[in-house]
C-alpha cells in the first residue's frame, strides 16, 4: 500500500507557491495538474485532517516544476516554506523554541506522523552541527516528494536555530524509492 499525505501538505502548498513564485505560477500549476487534483486545489477542497494519495501530492509538485520551468529544488523550497509557515503558529512552534537543533531529531518521528500515514525515520547520529539518518517505508514517494520532505527538515532545523543547513543524500530518494538516507550539517 502506498503512503498517504495529510491534507496539511496540500493546504500548505498553495500559499507556499504563491509566496515563492506568485499568483501566475499558482494558476499555471493548477492548470497543469490532473483535472481532479487541480479542481481540488482551486476550491481549497483538501481538508487538513484528511489523508490523500501520495501520487496526488507528487502530481502537484511536478505541475509546479513545469509551470515555473524549475527542477526539484523548487519542491525543496516549497517544503521548507510550508513547514516554516506551519510551525510559526500553533503548538508546534513550542517544539522548535524549546530545543537545540540536534535535539529536533528526537521529535522527528512524531512530527513525521503529522504529514504522512506510514513510514518511519531512524536517527543514527545526532550531535551539535551534524546528524545522520534514514527514512524507510515511504512507498509511492517520488524525487519531488522526497525533496519536499527534505525542505521541511531544513525548515525545522532553522526554526530551532540552525544556520547554513546542508543536506546530502546518501542513498535512495529517487522516483519509486521507499527509502532515503541523509547526512545533515549546520552551524549554530
Amino acid at each position: 500500500m502506498t503512503t498517504r499525505a495529510k491534507g496539511t501538505n496540500f493546504r500548505a502548498f498553495v500559499p507556499a507557491l504563491r509566496r515563492l513564485r506568485g499568483d501566475v505560477a499558482l494558476a499555471r500549476t493548477i492548470e497543469l495538474c490532473p483535472r481532479e487534483v487541480g479542481d481540488a486545489l482551486r476550491v481549497n477542497a483538501f481538508v487538513s485532517s484528511g489523508w490523500y494519495p501520495i501520487e496526488q501530492f507528487a502530481q502537484i509538485h511536478d505541475a509546479a516544476q513545469r509551470a515555473c520551468n524549475e527542477g526539484h529544488e523548487l519542491s525543496r523550497a516549497l517544503g521548507r516554506d510550508g513547514l516554516l509557515e506551519d510551525f510559526r503558529t500553533g503548538v508546534n512552534r513550542l517544539i522548535t523554541l524549546a530545543i537545540a537543533p540536534e535535539a529536533i531529531f528526537k521529535w522527528a518521528p512524531r512530527v513525521l506522523g503529522l504529514y504522512y500515514d506510514r513510514g518511519r525515520i531512524v536517527i543514527e547520529e545526532s550531535h551539535a552541527g551534524r546528524a545522520m539518518g534514514r527514512f524507510e517505508g515511504f512507498d509511492g514517494f517520488t524525487r519531488s516528494v522526497w525533496e519536499d520532505l527534505l525542505g521541511g527538515c531544513v525548515g525545522a532545523l532553522e526554526l530551532a536555530g540552525a544556520k547554513n543547513v546542508t543536506v546530502r543524500t546518501l542513498s535512495g530518494g529517487q522516483d519509486g524509492d521507499p527509502h532515503l538516507g541523509i547526512s545533515v550539517r549546520w552551524t549554530s
